[in-house]
């Protein structure tokens, strides 16, 4: 179900999207913390104490890894391998709901991963219209580099 128009402009689309989502996706997350009384997920406070002492080449790693490994890692095992298992048993909408809620479901925290269900949801969108996890990547990358940014400030 590839549509044309979104294929031509694809990957502004995933940058504006994904950054866009994340920004929406940690507004989200601080929003149900404070609601529910929780405390921050590990991962946000291991985050803030990792990058805390400035920036070295350990952090550059670091980043490097999340922006660009765990989401080709991510995307492919979500939206290449599950999708394509999923494809095979269900109509091309409920392959996108389905992998979008083991995606979120994976980040293993419940508050996280409501918060992640839009990224997800988008990730997924993005992969329908275009037949493509390239395009799925970009916008997880450009997610995740926009994660690590604002952690930074």
């Amino acid at each position: 179900m590839k549509n044309r128009s979104i294929i031509k402009w694809k990957y502004p689309i995933a940058l504006v999207g994904g950054s866009s989502l994340s920004v929406v996706s940690a507004m989200l997350l601080t929003s149900l913390i404070k609601f529910f009384e929780f405390a921050p997920p590990q991962s946000s406070l291991i985050l803030n104490e990792f990058f805390g002492e400035g920036v070295g080449i350990i952090h550059l790693v670091a980043i490097f890894s999340l922006v660009l490994l765990v989401p080709a890692i991510e995307e492919l095992l979500f939206r290449r391998l599950l999708w394509g298992m999923s494809g095979f048993l269900f109509k091309p909408t409920t392959t996108l709901i389905l992998t979008s809620l083991l995606f979120a479901a994976a980040h293993l925290n419940i508050l996280l991963a409501l918060a992640l269900l839009p990224l997800s949801f988008f990730f997924g969108w993005l992969r329908l219209q275009t037949g493509s996890i390239k395009p799925c990547i970009v916008a997880h990358a450009a997610n995740n580099l926009t994660a690590v940014l604002l952690t930074l400030i």
